[in-house]
């Protein structure tokens, strides 16, 4: 019984990041509306323009320590605080990413998922007032495993 208990414990997880922008229906962000000072776009304030990110352990192993790193590579800049999240590196335009981190809080059991706190894309500005995509980098990590990662391109209308 202990040489089960053992294996399991030192199994990795096989832990997958489901992205859905909005309501998930077509992928795309609510317009962009002029800024106040009239000299940038900005991504409108709307539930459409939220990601929505679900952790998902595929396997029967636990994934402990969890965490989601979301970086914009392009087309919108200024990241903003949201409930859950750390701003993190700084750039010339403002903040470009952001991290949820689970911690020992929040473990994912084998086969099952865990909804992370909502991120509003509202508020931020387009880089160019022309853009018609974004690309953010989404990586994701826990004990035990490699950093993996995958584009996510939103498109702007």
């Amino acid at each position: 019984m202990a040489l089960i208990a053992y294996f399991q414990s030192v199994r990795s997880p096989k832990l997958r990041l489901e992205t859905k922008v909005g309501d998930g229906a077509n992928g795309k962000v609510v317009s962009t509306v002029p800024d106040k000072s009239g000299k940038f776009m900005e991504v409108a304030n709307d539930p459409g323009s939220t990601l929505h990110f679900t952790l998902i352990c595929d396997n029967d192993a636990f994934a402990r320590n969890p965490a989601v790193k979301v970086t914009i590579v392009r087309g919108l800049s200024g990241l903003q605080a949201a409930s859950g999240w750390s701003l993190g590196e700084y750039g010339p335009d403002g903040y470009k990413s952001a991290q949820w981190d689970g911690g020992a809080d929040y473990p994912i059991h084998g086969g099952w998922r865990r909804s992370l706190p909502p991120f509003p894309l509202g508020g931020l500005r387009l880089t160019k007032n022309e853009a018609t995509n974004a690309l953010i980098l989404l990586r994701w990590v826990a004990e035990g495993i490699r950093r993996q990662s995958t584009p996510l391109i939103i498109t702007l209308r």
